[in-house]
C-alpha cells in the first residue's frame, strides 16, 4: 500500500510546487513544506540514497551552505535567526532522497509550469489592467522582486515544455505551453522586478538554439506575434522601469545615491570594502553596520547604505558576511547541481520517443542559471521564498534526472 501510494503522492506535491506559486502571495511554501514533511519522517527509509554518488554531491553542495553559515555565526556572532533560510537546503536533501526513493512521474512537471506561468500571467493581466499600476506589489501581498524571478522561471520552463510536447507531437500542450511562455513573460515584465530580466533572454536563447530542430517557419512567424503581444501589453511597465533606472543612473553620476540602482551600486562598494578589511570570513553578521560606518567616516560610501541590513547581491552578500569561504560555498551550490545537469544534458539527446530525460536535465540546467542571475541584483537567497523555490527546485529535478537516467 505505502510504495502504491507514496509514488502518487510525490508525483502530485512536485507538479503543486510548478503549478501553484503565485496563485497567493503565499502559496509557493505549500508544496516545500508538504515535501519536507516527507522528507524529514521518511528518512529513516530513504537514507540509503545518500549512497547514490549524484545524491550525495549535490546534497553535500547544499547542505555546506547551511554549515558554513553555522560556523560564521560561531566565529563572528550574530542572531541565530540567520541559520533560518539556510537551514531550507538541509529540508532539500531530505527532499532529494524521498523523490529518488519514491519515485514520482516526471511527465506532470511539464505541464504544471505552463499552469504556473498562466495563472501568475492572468493575474498580472487583472493587477495591472483591472486595478492599476506595477503588478504583484506589496498592496497584493507579494514581493514583487522575489515573485518576478520565480515567474520569469516558470515561463522558461514552458519553453522547454513546449519543445518536449513538440518532441512527443502533443500539438495541443504545445500550443497551450507556448500561451502560457508568453503569459508568463508578460507577467515578469508587470512586475517590475529588472532583476528577472538580467539573464532571463539569454537563457531564452540557448534554449531556442539547443532546440532548434523543432523550430519551423510558422513557430517563428507565431514567436514574433507573441512576442509583440508580450512588449505591447507590458510596454508601460517596461517603459516606467527603464526610465526610472535611467534617472537613477543620471542621478549617481552626480552624487546621488539615494535611488534604487544608487543605492544598490554603494551597497556592492561597501560589500567589497567589507571583504577587504576581513577577507576570509568576513565582517560576520553582526559586523557589518559598524563596517559600514567606518566606511562612510572614511569616505569611502554614501550613507543611504544604512538604510538596507544587506547588499541586494547574493554574491556581495555572501562575501561581506562570510568572505571568501562563504562566497567559494555559495559558488559551489550553484555549479554543483549546474555541473549535474549540464552532464546529464549531454549524454541524453532528444529523440522520437517519449523519453523526458534530456528536457528534465534541461529544465535543471536551466534552473540554477536563472536564479543566479536574479541573485545579481537583490539577495535572492536570503528570502524565504528564493531559498525555497531555488533548493527545492533543485531537489525535484535531479531526482526526477537521476530516476529518468538509463542503466549503462
Amino acid at each position: 500500500m505505502q510504495k502504491i501510494h507514496l509514488p502518487f503522492i510525490a508525483t502530485i506535491l512536485c507538479f503543486l510546487f510548478f503549478s501553484t506559486p503565485i496563485i497567493y502571495p503565499d502559496s509557493y511554501v505549500v508544496a516545500p513544506i508538504l515535501l519536507a514533511l516527507f522528507g524529514l519522517f521518511l528518512l529513516p527509509k530513504t537514507y540509503q540514497a545518500f549512497k547514490i554518488k549524484d545524491v550525495k554531491c549535490i546534497s553535500l553542495a547544499m547542505i555546506g551552505y547551511f554549515i558554513l553559515t553555522i560556523v560564521s555565526l560561531l566565529y563572528s556572532g550574530g542572531e541565530t535567526s540567520q541559520l533560518d533560510m539556510p537551514s531550507r537546503t538541509v529540508l532539500a536533501s531530505f527532499i532529494l532522497c524521498f523523490l529518488v526513493t519514491y519515485k514520482p512521474n516526471p511527465i506532470p512537471i511539464f505541464l504544471a509550469a505552463p499552469i504556473g506561468a498562466t495563472i501568475a500571467g492572468l493575474i498580472s493581466l487583472y493587477q495591472s489592467f483591472y486595478v492599476g499600476g506595477r503588478a504583484f506589489i506589496d498592496t497584493f501581498g507579494y514581493m514583487p522582486i522575489q515573485i518576478g524571478g520565480i515567474i520569469a522561471s516558470l515561463a522558461t520552463f514552458s519553453v522547454i515544455s513546449f519543445f518536449y510536447y513538440r518532441n512527443t507531437q502533443q500539438q495541443h500542450l504545445a500550443i497551450f505551453s507556448f500561451i502560457a511562455t508568453s503569459l508568463g513573460y508578460i507577467a515578469t515584465l508587470l512586475s517590475g522586478a529588472r532583476g528577472a530580466w538580467v539573464l532571463t533572454p539569454f537563457i531564452f536563447l540557448v534554449i531556442l538554439f539547443l532546440n532548434r530542430e523543432f523550430i519551423s517557419k510558422k513557430i517563428i512567424a507565431a514567436a514574433g506575434f507573441a512576442i509583440a503581444i508580450v512588449f505591447t501589453a507590458a510596454y508601460p511597465q517596461i517603459s516606467a522601469r527603464f526610465d526610472a533606472m535611467q534617472s537613477d543612473l543620471s542621478d549617481y553620476s552626480v552624487d546621488n545615491s539615494s535611488t534604487s540602482v544608487g543605492a544598490r551600486l554603494e551597497m556592492w562598494k561597501s560589500a567589497l570594502y567589507s571583504a577587504q578589511e576581513s577577507p576570509l570570513f568576513g565582517q560576520g553578521f553582526s559586523g557589518v553596520e559598524a563596517a559600514k560606518k567606518r566606511q562612510i567616516e572614511k569616505g569611502l560610501i554614501d550613507s543611504t547604505v544604512l538604510t538596507f541590513s544587506r547588499a541586494h547581491n547574493q554574491f556581495f552578500e555572501d562575501l561581506q558576511t562570510k568572505g571568501v569561504l562563504g562566497l567559494s560555498v555559495l559558488i559551489i551550490m550553484f555549479a554543483v547541481p549546474f555541473a549535474f545537469f549540464k552532464r546529464n544534458l549531454k549524454r541524453d539527446k532528444p529523440n522520437t520517443d517519449k523519453d523526458a530525460h534530456y528536457f528534465l536535465a534541461l529544465m535543471g540546467t536551466s534552473h540554477v542559471a536563472l536564479v543566479a542571475g536574479y541573485a545579481l541584483t537583490q539577495h535572492y537567497l536570503s528570502h524565504h521564498s528564493g531559498i525555497l523555490f531555488f533548493a527545492v527546485g533543485i531537489a525535484i529535478l535531479s531526482a526526477l534526472v537521476i530516476n529518468q537516467r538509463k542503466p549503462s
